[in-house]
């Protein structure tokens, strides 16, 4: 009669053993596998209430994995791609491109990202994607651009630099670089790394950031060369950004940096993971 009464209120209703969860409790995952197959049953009652509740809800789940962890999210019904990626952080669906999409059964049982990538199974979703359960995003989106600094190139500098640092001739000696492709003497590309360096660090205590570091860089590229004389500045776009779970006082972002020359001309750009301290530690999660 509770299974009828459920129905007629378009509700529903989920048996469950009080005595069966508690001993679940104390098991580990194959103690409990066993367990409840000798009761002939697939999963524990709070997974079916759960379920149950989502149902009734109109909810369901995506996830987002990286490489210390996983995450589940809880969207509604029906729900499209952007909208999926708000639930992370409102500039994610601000700047949505696209959503790198794996189905959850094909990412469990090809074993990850790399093997589903290699097997075809990640797909490139728009904004008109609805969410399906189970989907494990990867999202791409476009964030905010800073552009910041003003560094003049000094000769001095340059060669100081090369002489302790980078000592190829063409960025020591006129001579030398004149019969290089340089053309004249030109700043090691390390010295460009460091003179943007310090245009960052300059701008994260101008703009009061708390920076906890970074994770190195990646794809860096030295697109044009530096001579003495140039004026440098970086622009800096966001491309992700999260709280961490395992240490909710820090935030982990990723950004593109490039940087120009007097001329707009490219001269350097690199993808660099960083790690901010969080204004206030305290809050919750769901912000």
């Amino acid at each position: 009669k509770v299974f009828e009464k459920a129905k007629a209120e378009g509700a529903t209703a989920v048996i469950v053993s009080a005595a069966i969860e508690a001993d679940l409790v104390g098991m580990d995952a194959e103690e409990r596998t066993e367990f409840l197959s000798e009761l002939g049953l697939k999963e524990t009652g709070l997974a079916r209430l759960i379920r149950a509740g989502y149902e009734l809800l109109g909810l369901l789940t995506f996830f987002t994995v990286g490489p210390k962890e996983a995450r589940a999210w809880t969207v509604a019904k029906g729900s499209k791609a952007p909208q999926a990626a708000g639930a992370i952080h409102s500039d994610f669906e601000r700047g949505f491109i696209r959503a790198e999409t794996i189905a959850y059964d094909d990412y469990v049982s090809l074993g990850g990202e790399a093997p589903c990538r290699d097997a075809g199974k990640l797909r490139q979703e728009g904004k008109e994607y609805v969410t399906k359960d189970g989907d494990v995003f990867h999202f791409k989106f476009n964030g905010e651009t800073q552009s910041f600094g003003r560094y003049e190139v000094k000769r001095e500098e340059v060669i100081d630099f090369a002489r302790a640092y980078d000592p190829h001739e063409f960025h020591l000696s006129d001579e030398a670089a004149a019969g290089s492709h340089f053309g004249r003497l030109s700043a090691s590309g390390w010295h460009t790394c460091a003179m943007t360096m310090r245009m960052m660090v300059d701008q994260m205590h101008e703009k009061g950031i708390a920076s906890m570091g970074g994770a190195g860089v990646d794809e860096l590229r030295w697109t044009a060369p530096v001579y003495p004389g140039d004026v440098l500045r970086v622009e800096s776009e966001l491309l992700e950004k999260r709280r961490s779970r395992s240490r909710p006082e820090m935030g982990l972002i990723q950004r593109r940096n490039t940087v120009f020359n007097q001329e707009n001309r490219a001269v350097m750009s690199f993808l660099v993971p960083g790690m901010i301290a969080l204004r206030d530690p305290s809050a919750p999660f769901d912000e």
